[in-house]
């Protein structure tokens, strides 16, 4: 057995009943975003992304300790990420889980948790003028890990959520994107996307998308294969037909 695959058996089993076992290709993803620090998952709808994100939580926890994390995801999956956070999360039905919302904010941040879930709507309201300081309270809350599930959603650089996530973004140590559509269909998009993973080396000036595209179009012009091997880097992208008769079939049980 490689060096690896035993150190993966024996987390977890360390982690006895609590956490469901994840597969091989689920093991991969949750081990780039733990080695990358910031990176995309994208693989295909039906490839458990939600999962690897929280199974990589689990390994970067392994080495630093506990730390929380903002998940910002569509209201309509909040409670799925719940049940996947119990199912996977190697704390399991002990795991603390808070719904983050525009009325709750002060209170939620005060208490004790691994996971704080919040919405799209909240990061637009938060990023406005009227914002009431609450997006500077976000971000003084100390979230070294963040996820953003369906990540597409944050491409725009004019829009407030696109904003308010990015600054929070920009400060955490640990940052993992969700996303079935990865690469962006223009400019624009492309540079948020690098500019999320490497804020440092792809700065973003939020008043003129003009700039953005003169930065990537001279970027571009010095490398040519530079948005080729970025993606090579920060991104896994996997299709369900490679892995449903591999990987995700057929579990056996076995005495270790």
């Amino acid at each position: 057995l490689s060096d690896r695959l035993i150190k993966l058996i024996s987390y977890i089993i360390s982690m006895g009943k609590k956490q469901d076992q994840p597969l091989p290709f689920q093991y991969i993803g949750a081990k780039a975003l733990t080695d990358n620090r910031r990176y995309l998952i994208a693989d295909e709808m039906g490839m458990y992304k939600t999962s690897q994100a929280i199974f990589g939580k689990s390994l970067i926890e392994k080495e630093e300790g506990d730390m929380r994390t903002l998940v910002i995801c569509p209201n309509s999956v909040k409670e799925h990420w719940e049940k996947e956070v119990i199912k996977w999360y190697k704390k399991g039905e002990d795991s603390k889980v808070l719904y983050l919302d525009g009325q709750n904010l002060e209170q939620c941040l005060s208490k004790e948790s691994d996971f704080v879930i919040t919405n799209y709507d909240l990061m637009s309201r938060v990023g406005s003028i009227d914002g009431n300081g609450r997006l500077e309270k976000l971000k003084q809350a100390g979230f070294k890990h963040i996820v953003i599930d369906e990540a597409h959603n944050a491409k725009n650089p004019r829009a407030l959520r696109t904003k308010a996530i990015k600054e929070l973004a920009d400060q955490a140590e640990y940052l993992t994107l969700l996303s079935g559509t990865p690469v962006p269909n223009n400019i624009v998009d492309i540079y948020m996307l690098m500019s999320f993973l490497e804020p440092d080396n792809y700065t973003i000036n939020f008043d003129s998308s003009g700039k953005i595209l003169n930065e990537f179009h001279t970027l571009y012009k010095n490398n040519p294969l530079l948005v080729k091997s970025f993606l090579s880097r920060k991104m896994i992208r996997r299709k369900t037909e490679d892995y449903l008769d591999k990987d995700i079939v057929e579990r056996e049980e076995m005495d270790v």
